[in-house]
Parts: C-alpha cells; sequence; structure tokens
C-alpha cells in the first residue's frame, strides 16, 4: 500500500479515496448504487479531512473515572474523537464499562457500525409472496474494548487510547487504578508549536556576559534558551531532560572541531528550554563559532503536536509546514579574552 504520511504523523491510504460522484440530469434512472456512490463519496472525503487535518485522537469529552462501588467499573463522559482513518467516534451519551483482566491494558474506543431495522424487500411480480427482509439502516455507534497490547501505539492502532489500566500494588488481584494516557487531535490544524525566539543573535559576534544564566543553576555560567509561542513538553514524557536533543558543533556544522551534547531543561513554565554553554567551550580562548542544532521532534505541546523548527532566514518565527524539522542557527561567541 502506498501510504502517505501527513506532518502530524498520520499514514493515510489516499488511493482508496473514492474520486467519482454522481452527475445529475434530468430523466436519470438512480438506483441504490448511485446513492451510495454519493454517501461513500462525501463521507470518505470528510474522513479524510479530519486524519490529515487534526490527526488521531480525543477532541473534546470523552473522560474516564473509576465507580468507586463497583472496582471493575468505569465511566466514559459523552465526546468526540477522530481514529486513524479520521472517521468520527461519537459517543452520545455516558457509557458504563465492565472490565475483567488479569494484566494491564488500555480502554480503547474503536470505530463500529451495525445494520438495524428490518424491512421487507418489494417483489416486483407477486405482492403476497413472503418477502425477503433487509436492514433499512446503518447506526454508527463506538465501542469500547480493553486491549492488553502493552504499547499505547499498537493499542491505538486501530481506535483511539482513553485511558490505561493497572493493577494496584498494594492490593495487586483486586484494585484497578486509572493511569491517564491520552492523545489529543489538533484543534487548529495551522497553528504548529514554533520557535518564538532565541537569546543570541543569528549569524552575529554574541559577548558571553550577554547570556545570562537563564535555567538559573549557576548565574556565573553563560546559558542558552529558546522560546517557543505555546507551553511544550518532551515527547517522552517520562523523561525530566531529553537526551541529545540538542548538539553544539564549535567550529561549525560543516566541520565541526568539537560536538557538545549539552543537558536540556524546560523552564518558564513550559515556554522555554535551556542549557548552560559547556566548561569546555567556556575554558577556550578567543571566538568561538557555535551551530546550535536541535531536533524539535522532541518537544510536543499539550494536544501532541512537535513543533516546526526550521529557521528560515535566520529569522523567528520558525516554521516551513513540516513539523519536527531540525532547528539550526550559528553565531560566535565572543569570551572576552
Amino acid at each position: 500500500m502506498n501510504d502517505t504520511s501527513n506532518g502530524i504523523g498520520v499514514r493515510y491510504p489516499y488511493e482508496h479515496v473514492p474520486s467519482e460522484l454522481n452527475r445529475f440530469f434530468l430523466g436519470k434512472f438512480l438506483s441504490a448504487e448511485d446513492f451510495e456512490c454519493e454517501q461513500k463519496f462525501f463521507r470518505e472525503r470528510s474522513w479524510l479531512r479530519n486524519a490529515t487535518l487534526y490527526g488521531p485522537g480525543i477532541v473534546t469529552g470523552l473522560e474516564v473515572s473509576r465507580n468507586l462501588q463497583e472496582k471493575s467499573c468505569f465511566k466514559i463522559t459523552p465526546g468526540l474523537a477522530f481514529d486513524q482513518l479520521g472517521r468520527e467516534l461519537l459517543l452520545t451519551q455516558e457509557l458504563a464499562v465492565h472490565v475483567e483482566a488479569e494484566s494491564s491494558g488500555f480502554l480503547v474506543l474503536r470505530f463500529d457500525e451495525a445494520a438495524i431495522e428490518p424491512v421487507p424487500v418489494l417483489a416486483e411480480d407477486d405482492l403476497s409472496q413472503d418477502r425477503e427482509m433487509v436492514m433499512n439502516r446503518i447506526r454508527e455507534a463506538p465501542i469500547v474494548e480493553f486491549s492488553t497490547d502493552q504499547d499505547a501505539k499498537d493499542a491505538a492502532r486501530n481506535g483511539v487510547v482513553l485511558a490505561r489500566l493497572g493493577f494496584g500494588e498494594e492490593t495487586p488481584s483486586e484494585q484497578f487504578l486509572l493511569q491517564t494516557m491520552r492523545t489529543y487531535a489538533a484543534r487548529d490544524p495551522f497553528l504548529w508549536p514554533v520557535i518564538q525566539n532565541f537569546n543570541w543573535q543569528h549569524s552575529d559576534v554574541v559577548p558571553s556576559q550577554e547570556l545570562s544564566d537563564v535555567d538559573g543553576t549557576n548565574k556565573s555560567s553563560p546559558s542558552l534558551e529558546i522560546t517557543f509561542n505555546a507551553e511544550v513538553s518532551f515527547t517522552d514524557v517520562e523523561a525530566s531532560n531529553q537526551a541529545g536533543c540538542m548538539r553544539l558543533y564549535v567550529g561549525g556544522a560543516d566541520k565541526p572541531q568539537e560536538v557538545y551534547v549539552p543537558d536540556v531543561h524546560i523552564t518558564n513554565e513550559g515556554r522555554s528550554i535551556a542549557c548552560q554553554i559547556p566548561a569546555g567551550i567556556l575554558k577556550k580562548k578567543g571566538p568561538q563559532h557555535i551551530c546550535v542544532s536541535l531536533m524539535t521532534a522532541s518537544f510536543q505541546d499539550k494536544f501532541g503536536r512537535v513543533v516546526d523548527g526550521c529557521l528560515l532566514k535566520g529569522l523567528t518565527p520558525s516554521g516551513n509546514g513540516v513539523p519536527g524539522s531540525v532547528f539550526e542557527s550559528w553565531f560566535t561567541l565572543d569570551l572576552g579574552r
């Protein structure tokens, strides 16, 4: 299958999207196939927009809570989500789910439809004959399943993860614990998180004393700070810093004399990241040409959208329409000796 990935990381089977719709004219005989063609065209085009513009995840609602009276019962509030194909997962009323399991897993909301309302097929020759019954309507109603997959990506292959469930340590045979592990669809498809500013002048000479210690760890040590237009977190939610997400090339990125990998921390309530300039650079003599390279795919906003960090002509805000692109900026550090 020739799948193509959009900026959110969704792989969509474009070759299966319908490209034909009805042409109506006076005197046209309409069959069931014509109506199905019309419905399929607009339905699947809507799914395509959802998948490529917003990506899979929760749009609103679908909060999960445990029923305190019944340990294995969980409540899910009404809400809306999109799956990987962009299909709407609309829960119109509160749903109670019973989970009887012996291992941890995920509550997953999946697309489902069922044929309902049987009606007779009209016989052409004799209306008195017993007529075949067929289903007249299709009802879309998502279902909730408990997946024992240990990886959230595997569990969400054909649905949206609402929560992770695990056994308690004190009473492993009785008590369930609820651990939120939710992915959100993008509310505004054109507002990717971007780099708003940084504390050095691109392609310019920067005195070391102008690079204040922004992360508060050592007032005597110059630091680099990069500011975003939204609150961000590491894509690895368990990490307090993302190892290797930033590299400092001394001497330039093309033929660096040395490469440093500083510890990067999130500061300013999630709006900035900062790192100290390594001591190995500060001990050098004379001006030092430094190229800052940041893997922006290491950072995401609260909707799970990664940063579009490509710096075009050294101008901020960053962005070339490709989230996860590498941020690169360079400057000459004047050490004053």
